[in-house]
């Protein structure tokens, strides 16, 4: 029968250290920025193996002293006295935080941001900042020095290169991941047709995930290639179109 009760607590344990990580981790992700998630997670797994290394030390101890039963119930009453201090606290971390459910809605409707977990979604929204932008205005241009990655959730905006127009961009799309990326200056202008909304993404965050995630990063490298590709053909035919006026005149 010790035997039995012995498997089954084991089970209860593994079930919660499950609960656990997932809605702890989770809690991070909506308390932290994503350029300190890693230090909290590095700091987290440090203090994880300091309180197994404690125990490693005490528990023989604890068992010497007053026996084994003596020292598991004496234990368990301890954590679940820091359980019972500590649990208002975090049961007011957890309602107080706002999800941005407008921000990640977006993020998912874009191709490059789609597989991202709920995590890694609702992180990378809080790091969004809005941007209003007016008719006529330049969000980016060609050749200038490149930190930022737009989403856009409202408008129309268009995007040139060497003066000639190369795609139009509206709601669930985004721009300015090249320079980022490949670490160059921009390689087109992006220019609004009338007054749009956009969420700016500083690099940090947006390498991170990245890096982060390789289903992402794999499709963010798609999409560079793409767009290189696509300018790189534009050139070849002002080049062409170039070459031909010339032996014209």
């Amino acid at each position: 029968m010790e035997v039995v009760g012995a498997f089954l607590l084991l089970g209860v344990v593994g079930v919660s250290r499950s609960v656990l990580d997932a809605t702890g981790r989770i809690l991070l992700h909506r308390c932290m920025s994503p350029g300190l998630l890693a230090k909290v997670f590095g700091v987290l797994e440090a203090l994880m193996d300091s309180g197994l290394l404690v125990g490693t030390l005490l528990v023989p101890l604890l068992i010497g002293l007053s026996g084994p039963r003596a020292a598991l119930l004496g234990i368990g009453a301890f954590f679940l006295f820091i359980v019972a201090v500590t649990f208002r606290g975090l049961r007011n971390v957890d309602e107080q935080a706002c999800v941005p459910a407008v921000e990640i809605h977006l993020l998912r409707s874009i191709p490059l941001f789609a597989s991202l977990p709920a995590p890694e979604l609702e992180g990378l929204a809080r790091a969004l900042q809005p941007l209003r932008v007016r008719a006529g205005a330049t969000v980016i241009r060609e050749g200038e020095p490149g930190e930022t990655y737009f989403a856009i959730a409202s408008g129309e905006l268009e995007v040139s290169h060497a003066g000639r127009r190369v795609a139009l961009l509206g709601r669930g799309e985004g721009f300015g991941e090249i320079a980022l990326i490949e670490d160059v200056p921009r390689t087109a202008t992006v220019r609004a047709l009338g007054d749009s909304d956009l969420y700016g993404l500083y690099r940090q965050p947006f390498i991170l995930t990245l890096t982060g995630h390789e289903p992402t990063a794999d499709r963010a490298s798609s999409v560079v290639s793409r767009r290189l590709a696509e300018l790189g053909e534009l050139e070849r035919s002002c080049e062409t179109e170039t070459g031909a006026g010339g032996r014209e005149a």
